[in-house]
């Protein structure tokens, strides 16, 4: 087995892969196919679902361990509090669904976190990144996304495959959201354990 190093940092924890990890599974299923290439699958996401189940896309990489994404921001702002109240407005007028991933804002840690008590000790209390495909809001450190502010906060309304499919769904809220624009990212889709 090949180390990965996990150095941990606020507001999460950055992950710098020194190779591939036999054994090491992501927080979706992997599966091989004949030609030994990785799927990630699992079911749809939603407000009580753990983090462990997110809804992904097929994913179908050589690699697995990071992924380009289309990324479609609302809003971006330092406080939790605004952006929350935006994103509920928001999908009470476009009936989208919120995933929180049972995360919420911490003001004495000022981080948006998993309670303290969560199932997973290694994120107990800490953040813990959206980084797979769905369709819901939520809300995320936009530096995951794109170098910016450490602290600052984007309202996500979806991660998608496709750059037309995050258009299509930038297109849908640009009434309500006129300031809305997508980030291509690669993301980390590999172990964070």
């Amino acid at each position: 087995m090949i180390p990965i190093l996990i150095k941990k940092t606020s507001p999460y924890f950055f992950v710098l892969a020194l190779g591939i990890s036999t054994g090491c599974t992501n927080s979706a299923a992997k599966e091989k196919t004949a030609d030994t290439k990785k799927q990630l699958t699992a079911t749809k996401v939603t407000d009580t679902t753990k983090i462990t189940a997110p809804y992904v896309e097929q994913i179908d990489s050589d690699t697995a361990e990071y992924h380009t994404f289309f990324v479609v921001i609302v809003d971006t702002s330092m406080s939790y509090t605004q952006l929350q109240t935006r994103m509920y407005a928001l999908s009470d007028t476009c009936k989208i669904a919120v995933d929180t991933m049972e995360r919420f804002y911490n003001a004495n840690k000022n981080l948006i976190a998993l309670p303290d008590n969560y199932d997973d000790d290694i994120y107990a209390g800490d953040y813990y990144p959206r980084r797979f495909p769905s369709n819901t809001l939520s809300l995320e450190y936009l530096n995951l996304y794109k170098k910016t502010t450490e602290k600052m906060i984007a309202l996500v309304a979806g991660i998608y495959q496709q750059e037309k499919s995050a258009d299509s769904a930038l297109a849908s809220i640009r009434n309500l959201a006129k300031d809305a624009f997508v980030v291509k990212s690669d993301i980390y889709v590999g172990c964070l354990h």
